[in-house]
């Protein structure tokens, strides 16, 4: 009973996607439907899915991961697209007067810029090594070319 109780709450994790659903499907060859969003204790009970416990645990596990992939990636984008470079007017001072020569603009807080940068790269870096990249790599939403 116990066994059923922490499958069903496994089951309950936001990690889990339709394609996990799938998985746990075909590695079990239990027959769940996806169609109705509906699984209850009885059902859980009437599957034994308790017998196939280390099959949902490590499919979770693989969610659980590509979910924090997920999760970085979104992350990053959201960090760059919100990114603001101030821009400032840059002046030359001519030597032995008090002449200012505008000579265009520059970026300030250039510092910030790097070390964000250098976060985020560390961060794909670290994500492009990452065995459970392979998902979003086949389905066409990471190109691994960057």
């Amino acid at each position: 009973f116990r066994s059923s109780l922490s499958i069903m709450a496994d089951l309950k994790n936001e990690a889990l996607h339709e394609r996990h659903w799938r998985q746990i499907i075909q590695e079990t060859n239990i027959n769940i439907d996806l169609t109705n969003n509906i699984l209850t204790l009885e059902n859980i009970f009437q599957m034994n899915l308790h017998q196939y416990n280390d099959i949902i645990q490590s499919i979770l596990q693989t969610a659980i991961k590509e979910l924090q992939i997920e999760k970085n990636l979104n992350d990053i984008q959201q960090q760059w697209d919100t990114m603001r470079f101030q821009i400032h007017k840059h002046y030359r001072h001519t030597l032995g007067t008090n002449i200012e020569q505008e000579r265009g603009f520059i970026i300030t807080g250039v510092d910030d810029i790097l070390q964000a940068l250098e976060d985020s790269t560390l961060l794909l870096n670290s994500i492009f090594k990452n065995q459970y990249l392979l998902f979003y790599y086949l389905y066409g939403t990471v190109n691994i070319d960057v």
